[in-house]
């Protein structure tokens, strides 16, 4: 499995960032959540959506603000680009979180959850998923978990604008708070 830290160690092509980490406890999370700078990158990660269109994540001046919530079985990144406008809210499904030296780590269970900010919805690395079963680095225990969290988060955020826009304010607020940290 793979893992994500809240200070954006596991992204390799950042070489140079500032990195905040705080604990919160609101009427949505009770995590940790991490602000990761991005100062210097060795190159843009740009994906091509479904509509053939490249959306840019990753560039110097993107700032990721991620969320380890305690007792959840997933992640969230919030990327904004240079101007902080939201790119995306990136789901990933985990195995588990722990804290380790005040950095919250995750082990990726490889699926993942894109929704822009029109609330459109991509399921990805499905196939990742799937091999990892079929090699048993996971089990299917695992991998039914990873399903029933995607759906979980499907309903919760992707179906209910209400509770989109209010995270989508509450990732915003996280990043203003992070900021002046």
């Amino acid at each position: 499995m793979k893992v994500k830290d809240g200070a954006g160690n596991f992204v390799k092509l950042i070489k140079k960032k500032k990195y905040v980490i705080k604990e919160i406890k609101d009427d949505m999370f009770d995590a940790y959540i991490s602000l990761v700078d991005v100062v210097q990158v060795d190159d843009n990660i740009i994906i091509k959506r479904d509509s053939g269109e490249d959306v840019c994540i990753l560039a110097e001046g993107y700032k990721w603000v991620q969320v380890f919530p305690k007792n959840d079985k997933y992640m969230l990144t919030a990327i904004y680009d240079e101007n902080s406008k939201l790119i995306e809210l990136y789901f990933d499904m985990i195995y588990e979180s722990t804290v380790k030296d005040d950095i919250p780590y995750a082990k990726d269970l490889y699926l993942d959850l894109a929704v822009t900010p029109e609330r459109v919805k991509y399921v990805l690395d499905e196939d990742e998923l799937l091999e990892a079963l079929s090699k048993k680095e996971i089990t299917d225990d695992d991998y039914i978990m990873a399903h029933n969290t995607l759906n979980m988060l499907d309903n919760t955020y992707v179906l209910n604008e209400e509770n989109f826009n209010k995270l989508v304010n509450r990732s915003k607020e996280y990043l203003d708070s992070l900021l002046n940290e």
